[in-house]
């Protein structure tokens, strides 16, 4: 069970927000990216982007760890290891067994 803020979360200029439970609720400030210049390059806008993407990537991570074992077994399968290696570390990381 995820112990994050719910999803969707949506990138809003230098912020990252998750959705209202209820209309006359104010959204959830999740992360607010920023560099030591406002005016600076604009990788805070990428940042927050990739930031507000996390519920979605993690719920597609958890996915493809699952679905990983269930495909057939061809020629190559060295890469789906490793895919599935990657998969689980990354998701230790997330859900912070690491």
């Amino acid at each position: 069970m995820s112990k994050h803020t719910r999803g969707p979360w949506f990138a809003v200029g230098h912020s990252v927000e998750a959705e209202r439970d209820k209309p006359s609720h104010r959204a959830v400030l999740v992360a607010h990216v920023y560099d030591e210049v406002d005016n600076g390059p604009p990788e805070w806008r990428w940042n927050a982007r990739l930031i507000a993407a996390a519920p979605d990537l993690l719920e597609a991570a958890r996915a493809a760890y699952e679905v990983l074992p269930l495909l057939p077994t061809v020629p190559g399968m060295e890469e789906r290891l490793w895919a599935r290696k990657a998969l689980h570390a990354a998701l230790a990381r997330a859900e912070g067994r690491e």
